[in-house]
């Protein structure tokens, strides 16, 4: 399916007759072939019987049933739902707003001198919020379309087909299946989640918990990759969606009661299951473990090898034992001293070590998150 999208690009040149530079928010229309395949290509992989949102498997990744989606043409029709998504956001990857603004940002940090227009706040009236827009997604959507303007700079062409490309690479996230769109999603999985101070919860979650963006990852200036929001908050652990029990296990080692229970995930296709939980965990505790000792990463050589350790499991060189030796060398000497504020971090980590002991380690390396 053939569909055009007005999206957003950055273009910049010498504004006459001043001549002082100028940069500008701007829409091009870029047409995007959507591809089309029928449900023998991509076979059901989960079903989790509370919003009828299917997830299928398709080339070794996962897509979502985009849901209550009318026709293509409606869905993908300017006020359509989808078409709104892609600025607002509510997927697995960043919308397009988000994208174009972060851009912006990075210019101005860049050059805190330089100014890109058409990026000012937009007003978000009753009427817009009632349509699900919000104020970055109108600055994206109303900033003018793109003209051959005389004071453009000789490599505007680059620059557009630069954007272009940011919009591409966007796009390589939606699929038709069956004639209802798709997008890429990260994995289904259940969450364990402490209630007060002993009760807990199961519910359905993902693996978005591990990565910003499901289809590209994310990384801080000294290699670590970002994960999900809330990643590092204390409170909650993650299991396979082949691992129900799992999660009430080990709320029964850790003495909590489990006090409600979503909906059970259907597992329609084994070979969906891509996660190697209990190595990704360690990795996120690894990860809960740095933050709260970031004042000594250049004086603690153990905070060092951790670090080290990450960022060689991260690119597959050292695997998940090095990463893991390292998680436990750092946490020996850390959580008997832990501060009062950090005591919900040693509660956290306490739990793992429980899982960590109940379960079989596996060195699985993991491609989860790697740029597709």
């Amino acid at each position: 399916m053939r569909v055009t999208i007005e999206h957003p690009a950055i273009v910049s040149g010498i504004w006459e007759p001043g001549g002082e530079e100028r940069h500008d928010l701007v829409r091009i229309p870029t047409e995007f072939d959507i591809p089309e395949f029928s449900e023998t290509d991509a076979p059901l992989a989960f079903e989790d019987d509370r919003s009828g949102r299917v997830v299928r498997m398709l080339d070794g990744k996962l897509f979502r049933a985009w849901p209550d989606a009318g026709s293509l043409r409606e869905t993908f029709s300017e006020g359509g739902s989808l078409r709104r998504a892609m600025f607002v956001g509510g997927m697995d990857f960043a919308p397009l707003s988000s994208i174009a603004l972060d851009s912006v940002r990075a210019f101005k940090n860049a050059n805190p001198f330089a100014n890109v227009e058409n990026t000012g706040r937009r007003d978000v009236s009753a009427s817009d919020r009632r349509r699900g827009y919000d104020g970055p997604s109108l600055i994206c959507l109303r900033t003018p379309l793109f003209r051959n303007w005389r004071w453009l700079s000789i490599d505007t062409d680059e620059r557009i087909e630069k954007w272009r490309g940011i919009a591409r690479e966007f796009m390589g996230n939606f699929a038709i299946i069956s004639d209802r769109p798709y997008l890429r999603c990260f994995e289904p999985c259940y969450v364990l989640e402490k209630v007060g101070a002993s009760n807990a919860k199961v519910r359905q979650g993902t693996t978005r918990i591990y990565a910003k963006e499901v289809h590209r990852k994310w990384t801080y200036g000294r290699g670590l990759e970002i994960m999900g929001e809330d990643a590092l908050l204390s409170g909650a652990h993650f299991f396979s969606a082949t691992d129900h029990q799992g999660a009430l296990a080990l709320a029964d080692q850790m003495g909590w009661q489990v006090s409600a229970t979503d909906p059970i995930i259907e597992v329609l296709n084994a070979d969906a299951v891509q996660t190697d939980f209990l190595e990704m965990e360690t990795a996120r505790h690894a990860m809960m473990l740095l933050a709260a000792a970031q004042g000594d990463r250049d004086s603690d050589p153990l905070v060092r090898d951790l670090v080290d350790a990450v960022i060689d499991w991260q690119d597959d060189k050292a695997g998940y034992a090095a990463m893991a030796s390292a998680f436990h060398a750092l946490r020996e000497t850390r959580l008997p001293d832990v501060s009062e504020e950090t005591s919900r971090l040693k509660q956290q980590i306490t739990a793992f070590l429980r899982r960590e002991e109940g379960a079989p380690i596996r060195i699985n390396a993991t491609t989860y998150g790697l740029p597709s």
